[in-house]
């Protein structure tokens, strides 16, 4: 069917990593404002009408990347495999951490 814009981020962000995880997408790392790479976590509920929640920031990464745009995840745990973290500057670097809805849900 057709697309629908449900909303905006509260900055410009590209090549993120994003995972649908306990009724939440999470959106991590990237680039912000065309050149900051970022380690911000945020999670917004995935609602039913179809809709979006507000993106709330959560535990951010270990150290700002971007790139990284598969996040595999697995019960509760999210890994965040090798990325860029800065401009052509790439990590073999991996993350594990464990989401925790910040809703309580």
């Amino acid at each position: 069917g057709p697309w629908e814009q449900l909303g905006e981020l509260d900055e410009t962000m590209a090549t993120g990593s994003i995972v649908q995880r306990g009724g939440c997408a999470l959106l991590s790392g990237g680039i912000e404002d065309a050149s900051q790479h970022s380690n911000r976590v945020r999670a917004a509920s995935l609602t039913d009408d179809p809709g979006l929640g507000a993106f709330l920031d959560i535990t951010p990464l270990p150290f700002a990347r971007s790139h990284v745009h598969q996040a595999p995840a697995h019960g509760q745990q999210i890994y965040y495999v090798g990325g860029s973290i800065g401009l052509q500057d790439v990590t073999p670097t991996v993350a594990i951490g464990t989401f925790v809805d910040p809703e309580g849900g």
